[in-house]
């Protein structure tokens, strides 16, 4: 097991040379994703669990890899990774998903709206067991339809990240690093550039 590169180093024509061939396995069991909205109101925390719930869904459809929603965790900050706040272990295949105030992230500014990356990868096989993803607070306090939208493609966008996709250049792809609130055509901005690597599941041993 080994730590991914930091989402610092992606480039905007693919992804580092650790992280080419990597992905997610499509079993034994979905990918557990949780989520820290301790910065937002209940009804905001509501909503965009809703919102992430509908772009794993979007990125399910794509890939087949299923994701099961585990609940809230306190999360924070190591250095520009995401850990437990209480200390505990993260289990494999978990997505961690924070929503931060850009004065508590050094990456996050007026020009960053968000950023994720693969965080376990298993040497064996190249296998991503774990991922997360730190978006910005203020973003999701605000409301209106434009907004929903940017939103909408930001989660897309840092979750494709998280599952091992890097910077396309294409405009309408949803990994096109400018992330605009325009109205994709999905499965079809989504396949534009690249999709995860799904690997294939290790046999079980005996």
């Amino acid at each position: 097991m080994r730590s991914a590169p930091d989402a610092q180093a992606r480039d905007i024509d693919g992804l580092p040379a650790e992280l080419v061939g990597s992905g997610w396995a499509a079993c034994p069991a979905p990918i557990d994703w949780v989520v820290d909205t301790s910065t937002l109101t209940q009804a905001q925390a509501g909503r965009e669990i809703a919102r992430l719930s509908r772009v794993l869904g979007i990125w399910s459809s794509a890939t087949g890899l299923q994701f099961h929603y585990a609940g809230q965790r306190g999360l924070e900050l190591s250095g520009s990774t995401l850990v437990s706040q209480d200390g505990s272990p993260v289990p494999e295949r978990t997505i961690l998903i924070a929503f931060i105030n850009d004065a508590d992230a050094p990456m996050l500014d007026a020009a960053t709206y968000g950023y994720a990356s693969p965080s376990l990868i298993k040497a064996s096989n190249r296998e991503i067991v774990g991922a997360y993803a730190v978006l910005r607070a203020d973003l999701a306090r605000e409301g209106g339809r434009v907004r929903g939208r940017l939103l909408t493609n930001l989660y897309l966008h840092e979750l494709g990240h998280a599952l091992g996709v890097g910077h396309v250049r294409e405009a309408t792809a949803v990994m096109n690093p400018v992330v605009r609130p325009i109205s994709h055509a999905f499965p079809q901005d989504l396949a534009v550039g690249n999709l995860p690597v799904v690997r294939p599941c290790l046999p079980a041993t005996v």
